[in-house]
């Protein structure tokens, strides 16, 4: 419209001089500049709207809109800008719609919102293609007195083709055609920028011949920095249909069809990069870091008078060679990242890089295993081992039923969103294909007269077949909310889950500094027996008490990790191959500590063993808390598996980590419980180095002590990050609708999710309560209610959709109707007996 600026303020000065009768304006750039993956239909945004009682607030409401945006695309949200014009003059008969005759509405599935009638002005209208344009707005508006053209030869002839460029770099493009003088492309060639789309207008100049003849158009992409060569392109046949197509019809064909729409970029795949491999090297590197900071030993020195062991001491010839080492492998990563072009690594649609499975299964397994394994043991020594034992796999199993319900949920939210993009086809529907080349001369023909510099198109590109339920777009919990909840169960949704996730930061804010605490003070009191209080010194010669000392990592806590949370979870990456080795380490110490402790008293015949308690069902209620906290990773699903590369079997990744898990929980816990009388909060404190007033009841080696003291720093560390990343995000879902969440808006969001939390922490280190508190309602109701509900919903919306039952890949194992009224069942009753716990006295359950 930018061209019409001029043409558009002078017909509303003259309208403004010669009549009162128009009431209201509506100005909208398309969403203020915001990018196309960020605008969805009916929410886009960068809407302007004033009365006219003050015309030269009019001229600058125009002028501000103007200079907000220009709506980064060629479509536009046309009927999303009618629609709010009448919702703010309700009083108004009529609807002027001056309307760009260069743009395709995005957003005609909402015309039916539509209650008053509208007359088209259209603008840049030239000779050669005044009728379609003219006849494509009369279609559009065709039940309105002003627009009475509706018979099929009349209505649009032209279709969009938006090419996204998820790279860093610049991407070249052009468009073939084999019948030029049949189809007309707007712009066949330019550039499209990084992490950028633009939008191609494929437009029908000639409908009287050719009816039913399948025609290639093919984009070719070419990258900017380097040689002319192509890097790969698509082809994309398009017909023209003798009448038109019925809206039930094409949506079953768009549906039921073995020929699938698909993008039109390629994406250019990267070698794999083996998590294993990563993490082997990052021993090597550590090996040789540490062999290079302990002491050398000299020729003519007695190691036995030195206070570390002779054993700890290298020679100079093993710190050469471990530098050499060193060396090698940093100049060889550090050569192989620079040789790897940025083109390289796979991208999701929002342009996020990817990553494989195996790298998918360690973000599953560090976001579950949590502060809820720590508590574990505990747990278990005080509900009995067998009672315990049976309820962690009951929850477990629910859990992940749970799961797969959220997965199935979010792959039919990413066929109800594609399904909106599909209802915006018109009489042109392009298919993608695939098939082989066949050695026909005449398809190896320029599909361009040679005037136009033809060029040999066809080279090898590889496709991968795509169906409609698959994940290809992060749909958040609040998302999926919006599309499948009614107004009060998306209240109860965004109440459960900023509940959970706030009081999760809480946790991990706590749990981090009050370790670190424990570990740094030295302060004993003269007896034992006494008590450390919060109130007490860190130190004997300093002024610090435990306290403030817990603050200051607190702080420190929080403006470290709160960092990532500006980012997205896969650039916490390196963060979660780090602390993975880190937690298999501690935990693996733990156990074989516990099992080495337990042959040694079983070969001794120790006169006192451990018999710990079987059944304790007055221990049940905050068994039943930290079991399904220990399982809790719903909330962070979408982040985690949106960005994974194949999402084939997804629900078979999530049972082999729920089964490691589970196994893993009850090795830790039962050889926990045969080996302590008595057991701390977090279980890691019972391998505290041994001090006077502290005797371990296993033999843990000093630095091996302190670093299974200090493992909660690890282990809550990686999965900080996710979590506020999830919250944030759910977050922006709640106020994208008010606000058009930017830079800076996503800045304040941040802000907030780290300050709440960190008040949160300051004000108490009472682990046991903030624990209590989130797991008790809000963690049921994340666990267990919202992803039945979710995907009952969403089940029946696919349904009446497709007028049938519904099968994709990523279903959830638990097809039938009854899993989901079991696991809603199972939710009240935790509900209800946790409510009981906490009214009726303790003595019930004795």
């Amino acid at each position: 419209m930018l061209p019409c600026a001029a043409a558009v303020y002078k017909w509303m000065t003259l309208t403004n001089q010669q009549t009162d009768r128009i009431k209201y304006y509506v100005f909208f750039n398309d969403g203020d500049d915001k990018i196309t993956a960020n605008k969805f239909i009916g929410s886009t945004g960068g809407l302007y709207g004033i009365d006219t009682s003050n015309f030269n607030l009019v001229l600058n409401t125009m002028k501000t809109a103007m200079k907000n945006g220009n709506g980064d695309d060629l479509p536009e949200n046309d009927i999303e800008a009618l629609s709010f014009g009448i919702q703010q003059c309700s009083n108004c008969s009529n609807i002027i719609h001056i309307a760009d005759n260069q743009a395709t509405p995005r957003d005609m599935i909402i015309l039916r919102n539509l209650t008053k009638p509208v007359k088209v002005i259209v603008c840049q209208l030239n000779a050669k293609c005044f009728k379609s344009k003219f006849d494509k707005y009369c279609s559009q508006y065709r039940r309105l007195d002003s627009c009475n053209r509706t018979r099929y030869d009349s209505i649009s002839r032209s279709q969009v083709l938006t090419l996204y460029n998820p790279y860093e770099f610049s991407v070249r493009y052009k468009v073939l055609c084999t019948a030029p003088r049949t189809y007309s492309i707007v712009e066949p060639q330019g550039d499209i920028h990084p992490q950028h789309s633009v939008d191609i207008i494929v437009r029908l100049l000639d409908i009287s011949s050719n009816q039913n003849v399948v025609q290639k158009i093919r984009i070719q992409y070419y990258d900017s920095r380097k040689s002319p060569d192509a890097l790969g392109k698509r082809d994309i046949a398009c017909t023209i249909l003798p009448h038109k197509p019925s809206e039930h019809n094409f949506d079953d064909d768009s549906n039921n069809s073995s020929s699938r729409i698909r993008t039109a970029t390629k994406i250019l795949h990267q070698e794999t990069r083996d998590p294993v491999a990563l993490v082997v090297l990052m021993i090597l590197s550590a090996i040789c870091a540490v062999i290079l900071i302990l002491p050398t030993l000299a020729d003519n020195e007695n190691s036995t008078t030195m206070r570390p062991p002779s054993y700890l001491h290298m020679t100079t010839n093993s710190k050469i060679v471990a530098s050499y080492i060193l060396g090698k492998l940093t100049f060889s990563r550090t050569k192989k990242n620079k040789m790897l072009p940025s083109r390289g690594a796979t991208q999701t649609k929002s342009g996020e890089a990817t990553f494989s499975q195996s790298t998918g299964m360690i973000y599953i397994f560090n976001i579950i295993v949590g502060t809820g394994a720590l508590a574990l043991p505990k747990a278990f020594h005080e509900g009995g081992y067998v009672l315990s034992t049976f309820l962690l796999l009951i929850l477990g199993f629910f859990s992940y039923i749970s799961a797969t319900y959220m997965i199935e949920a979010m792959a039919i939210a990413n066929y109800m969103r594609r399904k909106i993009v599909h209802r915006r086809l018109g009489t042109i529907v392009p298919t993608v294909n695939d098939d082989e080349e066949t050695a026909d001369e005449s398809d190896r023909a320029p599909l361009l007269p040679a005037a136009i510099n033809s060029e040999d198109i066809y080279a090898s590109t590889g496709t991968e077949e795509r169906h409609d339920f698959d994940i290809v777009e992060k749909i958040e919990m609040g998302e999926m909310a919006d599309m499948f909840l009614n107004k009060l169960g998306l209240v109860i949704f965004y109440f459960c889950i900023s509940l959970y996730l706030f009081g999760d930061l809480a946790i991990y804010g706590s749990a981090v500094p009050k370790s670190i605490r424990d570990v740094i003070c030295t302060y004993e009191p003269v007896n034992c027996n006494t008590s450390i209080t919060s109130n007490d010194l860190c130190w004997e010669s300093s002024k610090l008490t435990r306290h403030h000392v817990y603050q200051i990592f607190v702080v420190v806590f929080f403006w470290t990790l709160g960092l990532f949370v500006f980012g997205n979870a896969q650039k916490t990456k390196f963060l979660q191959m780090v602390t993975t080795l880190c937690r298999w380490s501690a935990f693996l110490s733990m156990i074989i500590l516990c099992i080495i402790h337990l042959a040694k008293r079983s070969s001794s015949q120790h006169p006192d063993p451990i018999r710990p308690v079987i059944f304790h069902f007055r221990s049940l209620p905050p068994l039943f808390g930290i079991c399904v906290y220990s399982f809790m990773c719903h909330h962070s699903i979408p982040s985690i598996i949106s960005p994974i590369r194949s999402k084939n079997k997804l629900s078979y990744l999530f049972a082999y980590d729920y089964i490691c898990i589970a196994l893993f929980y009850l090795l830790l816990s039962l050889t926990a419980v045969f080996t302590f009388a008595k057991f701390e909060d977090l279980y890691t404190l019972n391998f505290r180095p041994t001090t006077r007033c502290n005797q371990s009841a296993v033999n843990v080696p000093k630095v091996l002590a302190y670093y299974i003291a200090l493992f909660p720093v690890f282990t809550l560390s990686s999965s900080f990050p996710i979590i506020g990343i999830t919250l944030r995000n759910n977050l922006e879902t709640v106020f994208k609708s008010c606000l058009n969440v930017q830079r800076k808006q996503r800045s304040v969001l941040v802000v907030c999710v780290l300050l709440i939390p960190c008040t949160v922490s300051i004000l108490t280190e009472n682990i046991n309560f903030l624990v209590g508190f989130t797991g008790s309602y809000a963690g049921v109701a994340v666990q267990y209610v919202i992803p039945a509900l979710l995907v009952y919903n969403a089940r029946r919306q696919a349904q009446l959709k497709l007028r049938g039952p519904i099968h994709f890949p990523n279903q959830s194992f638990f097809q039938n109707r009854y899993w989901v009224f079991c696991v809603l069942l199972w939710a009240w009753l935790a509900i209800i007996v946790i409510t009981i716990y906490h009214i009726l006295p303790a003595s019930i359950f004795v």
